[in-house]
């Protein structure tokens, strides 16, 4: 059915570069079908264009649904043990990310200074259809609740440790504003090179993370094949792109975002 769509496209001149869809068992196999490969051992994300040979087809997870699944992940208690490579490279106070500062921060602000205005209690344990919803992760791995997070601990309010937090809640944050922008000052472009090498050197940092990220009994999880997998082809796709030509590559173009509105119009 991909392959067809990709030809039937292609005869009223659109080129496909890339397919997108979110991580569900169906999608899965349809990766599996096409020899797309994101495990600790392997990463396959592009296979040779079906019409075009000398060019490659990408594969890639929406990114809204790949931030909602990092959120729900660490708010089920799960915790994720940072690689001792990150760890040092970042002079890290711990190698343990966790949901329970970000919980104590909900606790605290609901009798005192809201640092985050947008985190509540509600969000740490949200409903089905609330789940759903890209904003309530925004909520939660968000600036805000990192910079709250460095204050507590500043503050005497919560220990050091909750500093690896704070950092990797920063470090999602930043990930995703470069994997959907919508704007040409946050998109991928050489117009600035230096600016250029600093984000790709920052989604190749993101990379190693979910590399040797334990999340919960150490398996790998679904988030770091998706994570592996849509910035591996984000970051080709940013270097093809911005050699042929364009001066700037809006990330938020390669989301699922389109079929979701054409989804909310239909409901």
């Amino acid at each position: 059915i991909v392959t067809e769509i990709i030809a039937i496209a292609a005869k009223i001149g659109l080129h496909v570069m890339a397919v997108t869809s979110d991580m569900g068992s169906g999608n899965r196999a349809m990766w599996k079908a096409f020899g797309i490969e994101s495990t600790r051992k392997e990463l396959r994300n592009k296979i040779p264009h079906p019409l075009v040979p000398d060019k490659n087809l990408y594969f890639l997870a929406d990114v809204p649904h790949l931030y909602k699944n990092i959120k729900a992940s660490l708010v089920n208690s799960n915790i994720f043990t940072v690689p001792a490579a990150i760890e040092s490279t970042f002079s890290l106070t711990s190698p343990t990310v966790s949901y329970e500062p970000v919980r104590e921060l909900a606790e605290f602000q609901s009798s005192d200074l809201k640092l985050a205005p947008k985190l509540t209690a509600e969000l740490l344990s949200p409903s089905h259809f609330k789940k759903m919803k890209v904003g309530n992760a925004r909520h939660v791995l968000s600036h805000d609740v990192s910079a709250a997070l460095h204050y507590l601990v500043d503050n005497g309010k919560q220990d050091e440790a909750t500093r690896t937090t704070a950092w990797f809640i920063e470090t999602m944050n930043k990930w995703f504003q470069l994997m959907t922008s919508r704007h040409p000052l946050l998109a991928l472009s050489k117009m600035n090179e230096s600016k250029f090498i600093e984000a790709m050197d920052f989604l190749k940092m993101v990379l190693q993370l979910f590399h040797g990220l334990s999340i919960g009994n150490g398996a790998w999880k679904p988030i770091q094949a998706g994570v592996r997998l849509t910035t591996t082809s984000m970051m080709e796709m940013a270097e093809e792109l911005l050699s042929s030509g364009l001066k700037f590559f809006l990330t938020a173009r390669e989301s699922q975002d389109c079929l979701e509105n054409l989804f909310s119009v239909v409901r």
